[in-house]
């Protein structure tokens, strides 16, 4: 057990916006936000959960926190060991939060060292098959995974991330120019990870390589992303959320913002009855990351074709899937133009 008294770096206001939220909860070790009155006085308390409960509610980003915050966080009057001993045991709360007789924060509480992220034993299989014909030429002798963004492969990025992570399990979907793939992974032996490779015969869609698996091997959630999509996703956080909802699959999507670059007419038994100026459009997006359950690949007819929207679509009719909004970047690289931008960042 530890206290940590240099919290400046956790604390806001109630009409900080959420977005600041975001950014101080990516960048700082603790993921836990407390936001206090002009007095230093505990009014409430944000974590990763509260912001993506928000973002499904539809809350903006740039509303206030106080939309979103928690108005009734579990506190501890200066040092009261036995108090702080129950929320860790009773109430499985991570981070109590010290406060003084006036209610002020003066700190908060660790259990064990938060800088160390324990290993992972889920498998994760990066779907690397496709031909990326929508990036051709580039794609013509590179499969898409393969191509540099800013001088790295961007399947060597993917990796990176989730070594990062302590995910070590990985296994990459190949049949487009395969060779290309077991060529490049025997050139580089520096990632610390078990790398296997699950190879098409046939295309078997976008989820039908997930039965090439040695079932008998899965006894934990997969981890599935596609071999063209970056993101600074926590994937501990996701991984924690999947099992804390109880689903078989866990979708991962992103806001996509159209703005239609006209003004929109309403109209109202033929007369004019609203007008609004280049409106944006808000929509939940397919971020091609999912969490899926050994039971859901067991199932699977082994070598059969199937694409992971059928997959899906099959287990939302049994309301067994959840959802998991990305605010972290995230990128796809599906397009030339995608390609183009990924290269600027």
């Amino acid at each position: 057990m530890k206290i940590i008294n240099k919290i400046s770096n956790y604390l806001v206001d109630k009409k900080t916006k959420i977005s600041s939220v975001i950014e101080l909860l990516q960048n700082n070790p603790i993921k836990l936000i407390i936001v206090v009155s002009k007095k230093n006085q505990l009014e409430g308390s944000i974590t990763d959960g509260d912001v993506r409960r928000g973002l499904l509610n539809g809350i903006d980003i740039n509303c206030n926190c106080e939309n979103i915050m928690n108005a009734k966080p579990r506190s501890v009057i200066n040092n009261d060991f036995k108090k702080i001993d129950k929320l860790f045991n009773e109430y499985k709360i991570k981070h109590p939060i010290i406060i003084n007789e006036k209610n002020q924060v003066t700190g908060i509480v660790v259990k064990k060292d938060y800088t160390k992220i324990e290993s992972r034993s889920n498998y994760i299989v990066i779907m690397a098959g496709g031909e990326g014909k929508r990036l051709l030429p580039l794609t013509l002798e590179t499969p898409k995974p393969l191509l540099n963004i800013n001088n790295r492969p961007i399947i060597d990025t993917i990796i990176s991330r989730f070594i990062k992570y302590n995910f070590n399990n990985m296994f990459i979907s190949l049949r487009y120019k395969s060779e290309k793939f077991i060529k490049y992974f025997s050139d580089n032996k520096k990632y610390n990870a078990n790398i296997k490779f699950l190879i098409e015969k046939k295309p078997l869609g976008t989820a039908g390589c997930l039965s090439l698996l040695n079932t008998k091997d899965i006894i934990e959630p997969v981890i599935v992303i596609n071999g063209d999509v970056l993101s600074e996703i926590n994937f501990n956080q996701l991984i924690d959320f999947h099992l804390k909802n109880k689903k078989a699959i866990t979708l991962c999507v992103s806001e996509y913002i159209n703005t239609i670059p006209f003004g929109i007419i309403k109209l109202n038994k033929g007369k004019i009855s609203e007008i609004h100026e280049k409106p944006n459009n808000k929509y939940l997006i397919n971020a091609g990351i999912y969490v899926i359950n050994p039971e859901v690949i067991i199932k699977m007819k082994k070598n059969i074709k199937i694409d992971m929207t059928d997959l899906i679509d099959t287990y939302i009719e049994k309301k067994l899937v959840s959802v998991f909004p990305i605010h972290e970047q995230w990128t796809d690289i599906g397009t030339k133009d995608d390609y183009s931008k990924a290269n600027k960042k």
